[in-house]
């Protein structure tokens, strides 16, 4: 008998842990890592969660990290790529918001959480408006450490927020910023020579 591809199986495996499912779902949310305290905070009854974390472990689904205190991860990335797509677009959304505005809150002391994960998180709420400053701080930190590649695609993701926007006049400052340090980026990353350079400095200009 042929083996069955991994794609396949693995996602059936989720299927198969029953009403602990749910718990696996709003994990997925928060990637394919993640600590039982937040995970706690959008998880409707928090009384019954160290059981069905438990029973996701023996099904395979999740595994205990050794190292780290209250932190799990899913086995594979295809359960958690399953359990993230099984979920309704409206429910994302709402779990999202949820998940962001949780991390924006806890305090320094408990976890440190980089503005482009929160940014990431808002941006997949839809509520571009909130993730425009946060995508702006994490391609200005990029910059400053020579991260090139990373200052550009975190630009161009506050760029598509804006757009999203409608490119409100509101955003006009922060627009011109995120171009500024796109095209300073791909300077670095790429040199003066891509024709995007030139595109950034224009759009910049033209604000």
């Amino acid at each position: 008998r042929r083996a069955r591809p991994v794609a396949a199986a693995l996602p059936e495996r989720l299927d198969r842990t029953g009403e602990s499912r749910w718990v696996a779902q709003l994990a997925s949310i928060l990637g394919r890592k993640f600590t039982r305290q937040v995970l706690a905070f959008i998880h409707e009854d928090e009384g019954e969660l160290d059981e069905r974390l438990e029973a996701l472990i023996s099904a395979g689904v999740l595994e205990r990290s050794s190292t780290e205190r209250g932190t799990f991860s899913f086995r594979h990335a295809l359960i958690q790529k399953a359990a993230y797509e099984s979920l309704l677009k409206s429910t994302r959304r709402k779990y999202h918001e949820r998940v962001a505005n949780v991390l924006a809150t806890l305090p320094d002391s408990t976890h440190a959480y980089p503005p482009e994960l929160l940014a990431q998180h808002f941006t997949l709420a839809g509520l571009h408006e909130r993730a425009v400053p946060l995508w702006l701080e994490a391609s200005g930190t990029s910059l400053r450490r020579s991260a090139n590649v990373e200052a550009c695609a975190q630009a161009e993701e506050g760029l598509s927020c804006i757009r999203e926007l409608g490119s409100a006049p509101a955003f006009h400052q922060v627009e011109l910023m995120l171009h500024t340090m796109k095209g300073m980026a791909l300077i670095a990353a790429r040199g003066w020579s891509v024709s995007e350079v030139g595109e950034a400095f224009a759009r910049a200009a033209a604000i």
